[in-house]
């Protein structure tokens, strides 16, 4: 009886591990992709961009689901709670993400969700009006020295204001930092003469840069940015401060299976390829950035560990959520 028990427990535990013979093969039915702003918002714009080339490479139809509402919270605490199974996914952007966990008590945990594939990735830029009396970055250092001079930044812990803190702590210089809710009004806040300069993304901040408004005279990236090459890096100055980048691609639920997430990775690395998507991620301004599940976990991992760091500055601007 005791042999028969233990048979039976055996048999039982092969069962339950082993894959099921009849199991369908991912992908058997529609990926949903959960969007976490409004339709028409850049993260759909940018999201589109891969989307014929993903459903060609998966070989299922992609849905996009939009999902706005506190600031992007609500459709990652969903994704967050989905079922593993890689049929629910989320186009999130960093470092929103650890913003929302961290400041306003996101039920997530950035750093345990399934990380599939980052699509896309932003410098910041350091911009003046171009009728500016700064003249260039070493110009503008020199004449902020003793004076306390205004920036607008996209949101408060954005990668744009995580780039100026660690500018202005390392140069000892003083800000007044005037959040804006996104990029656009903080871009418009420079036209308007509202603020003495900018810090924003490369690509939000090119319409301007084209039209002649504003110029920039710092990126903050490891290397120069093609579409500016004149204008200089921190390390080409010799700032030793680390560069924080805006990332933005795709996670799931925390377990999604190793053989799921390499199906996922491969079909986004396929797409990610191509030259429909590269021509439409160019007509739509973005830049290609392209990081496996390794990868991009370790760049979020950055991210996280950058914003904990700059955590009590951080929070005496940030206003509770009522």
């Amino acid at each position: 009886l005791v042999l028969f028990a233990a048979a039976l427990l055996i048999g039982t535990s092969l069962a339950l591990t082993a894959p099921s013979q009849g199991a369908e093969k991912f992908p058997a039915n529609a990926v949903r992709v959960v969007i976490t702003h409004a339709a028409g918002a850049s993260s759909d714009i940018e999201f589109r961009t891969i989307l014929s080339s993903l459903q060609k490479t998966l070989g299922v139809p992609v849905v996009v689901e939009f999902m706005p509402g506190s600031g992007g919270r609500k459709s990652r605490e969903f994704v967050y709670k989905a079922k593993p199974d890689g049929y629910t996914l989320i186009y999130t952007a960093m470092p929103s993400t650890q913003i929302g966990e961290i400041f306003f008590k996101g039920q997530y945990n950035t750093l345990k969700f399934t990380y599939i594939f980052s699509l896309f990735s932003d410098a910041s830029a350091l911009s003046v009006k171009s009728d500016s009396p700064y003249k260039d970055i070493a110009d503008f250092v020199e004449k902020h020295k003793g004076k306390t001079l205004s920036c607008a930044i996209p949101g408060i812990g954005s990668s744009a204001h995580l780039n100026g803190i660690k500018l202005t702590n390392y140069l000892k210089l003083a800000a007044k930092w005037v959040p804006y809710n996104g990029a656009n009004e903080a871009l418009a806040a420079l036209a308007g003469g509202h603020v003495d300069y900018v810090i924003g993304d490369v690509g939000a901040s090119k319409a301007m840069f084209d039209a002649g408004m504003a110029r920039p005279i710092l990126i903050f990236d490891e290397k120069r940015e093609p579409r500016y090459p004149d204008v200089p890096t921190p390390k080409d100055l010799g700032y030793r401060i680390t560069v924080i980048p805006t990332l933005r691609g795709v996670v799931g639920p925390p377990g999604i299976p190793a053989d799921v997430l390499r199906t996922l990775e491969s079909a986004f690395t396929r797409a990610s390829q191509g030259q429909e998507f590269l021509g439409l991620a160019s007509k739509a301004n973005v830049r290609p950035d392209p990081k496996h599940s390794k990868d991009f976990f370790s760049s979020a991992r950055q991210v996280w560990d950058e914003v904990k760091g700059e955590e009590e500055n951080l929070k005496s601007m940030i206003k509770p959520e009522k």
